[in-house]
C-alpha cells in the first residue's frame, strides 16, 4: 500500500503511467482532502479507479509549511502506519522524513514501472508529462532517463 497526494496523481496520469500504480501496489490510499483537490474531469476520472481508496483522516497533524492535501497525506500515512508516500514537493519531503515515512517521487515510479516491463520506455512517459505541461528540469530529465539505461537522445 502507498499513500499518494494530488500532484503525484495528476503527474502520473499525464505521463501515462497512472495505471502502474495498480500493479506496483496493492491499493493507492488517498485522504479526503487529496479527493476534493481532485477538480478537473480527467484527474477526477483517474481515482475513480479501483485501486484508489479515499480514507478519512481521523487527526491531521500540525505539519506547518505544506498544502492541506499534501498535510492530509502525510497525516494519513502516519496513522495508518504505511510508512510509503508518493509526494514530489521538497517542502512536503521533509515533513515526511520527519514523521519517519519513506517519501517517494513520482519519476521514481516511472522506473519502477519500467524494472517491472510495465511500461517500454522512461523516455515516453517522461516526454508525454512534458508535453501536458509538467516540464521536468533538463538535469533532472537525463538523470532520469540514465537512471533507466534509456539514451536521452534517441
Amino acid at each position: 500500500m502507498v499513500v499518494c497526494d494530488t500532484s503525484s496523481i495528476i503527474k502520473l496520469r499525464k505521463g501515462g503511467v497512472i495505471d502502474c500504480l495498480g500493479q506496483l501496489f496493492e491499493a493507492v490510499l488517498i485522504p479526503q482532502a487529496v479527493k476534493e483537490e481532485c477538480i478537473r474531469p480527467e484527474t477526477k476520472a483517474v481515482i475513480q479507479k479501483p485501486f484508489f481508496q479515499v480514507c478519512t483522516v481521523s487527526r491531521t497533524l500540525p505539519l506547518s509549511g505544506i498544502h492541506p492535501g499534501k498535510r492530509e497525506a502525510i497525516s494519513l500515512a502516519v496513522e495508518l502506519n504505511i510508512p510509503v508516500i508518493l509526494l514530489d514537493d521538497e517542502s512536503a519531503i521533509r515533513r515526511a522524513l520527519e514523521q519517519k515515512l519513506v517519501p517517494i517521487r513520482s519519476l521514481r515510479v516511472f522506473l519502477y514501472a519500467k524494472q517491472e516491463d510495465l511500461i517500454p520506455s522512461v523516455k515516453s512517459a517522461l516526454d508525454a508529462m512534458n508535453s501536458q505541461g509538467e516540464g521536468v528540469q533538463d538535469d533532472m530529465y537525463h538523470k532520469i532517463l540514465r537512471s533507466a539505461d534509456e539514451d536521452p537522445i534517441s
